[in-house]
């Protein structure tokens, strides 16, 4: 029994970069732990306590297009610009398999890392076949010393496949694409059919994940019917939104109306098409990402 331990360490120190005072950090087989949290239409993580050192998290957001991130989260951040090796490795238990390098990249002073789009998915494609991301830098405080910070396989799989199940069922759009949204009517208070549809995504969307500051609307009319019903139907019109997201949990403080009834039109009013452009809501949102 000796002996294999002795062995195992010694295979260890040979497969580890020829770096002189290693520190590393990285969980063990028995306490190696990936986590997922509870799956939803707007957002996927799947991450990685590493002890005595942070955490690592993979995430996935509604967006129109395919989209993946990487956090390595540290207990102390750099104290200063650091590079940084991300090197692919072979756990103990996988003896003879050739080490690969993925990036070089540096560390930012006083931040957490993030990576974007294609090195979290080679990341994830490594870790998928039993390797192990492994991070080589100079210690920041000491740089005599290094640092070794390796994302473990053990445990990996059946997370990773109910993070790329949560992933294939996000929405195909998020908070932002409604950042600046023009709602169209016909008559009164009735949209059209376009404009309901953009409506019940942002309804879809606000059943997940309501991170809504600020939400501005701004109702105009075209230039038929007089001034004191047109002033009722741009109320209307405003304040059908503003209940719409009251019903879905945003504040009446943080909903702002403004009616423009009979002024700066879009278009003229001669034609109906014209007038269809007049026919219009604005909705402005704020999201807590903005702030």
């Amino acid at each position: 029994m000796l002996e294999r331990v002795f062995v195992l360490i010694s295979f260890f120190l040979l497969a580890m970069p020829s770096f002189a005072n290693m520190k590393y950090y990285a969980s063990s087989i028995d306490s190696s732990l990936w986590n997922n949290i509870k799956p939803s239409p707007v957002l996927c993580q799947i991450s990685h306590h590493i002890p005595q050192y942070g955490k690592a998290t993979f995430t996935s957001r509604a967006n129109k297009s395919s989209n993946l991130s990487f956090t390595l989260e540290m207990m102390i951040q750099p104290g200063h610009t650091t590079p940084v090796s991300l090197i692919s490795r072979a756990p103990l238990w996988r003896p003879g398999i050739t080490d690969r390098n993925l990036l070089q990249f540096q560390f930012q002073k006083y931040q957490n890392l993030e990576l974007n789009d294609r090195v979290p998915w080679i990341m994830l494609n490594e870790l998928e076949m039993g390797m192990e991301p492994t991070f080589f830098y100079n210690d920041w405080n000491n740089p005599k010393d290094k640092i070794a910070v390796g994302l473990s396989p053990v445990n990996f799989s059946t997370k990773y496949h109910e993070f790329k199940k949560c992933m294939n069922g996000l929405l195909p759009y998020n908070l932002e694409d409604f950042s600046f949204v023009v709602f169209y009517y016909r008559k009164g208070s009735a949209m059209t059919e376009h404009s309901v549809s953009m409506l019940e995504k942002l309804s879809e969307y606000l059943k997940h994940d309501n991170q809504v500051a600020g939400i501005h609307i701004e109702s105009f009319t075209d230039s038929y019917g007089g001034i004191t019903q047109n002033k009722r139907i741009a109320r209307k019109r405003a304040s059908n939104l503003r209940r719409f997201f009251m019903k879905r949990g945003v504040p009446k403080s943080k909903i702002k109306i403004k009616m423009n009834a009979m002024k700066r039109f879009a278009a003229k009013n001669s034609l109906a098409s014209e007038r269809a452009k007049n026919r219009r809501v604005i909705l402005r949102i704020r999201h807590h990402a903005e702030d």
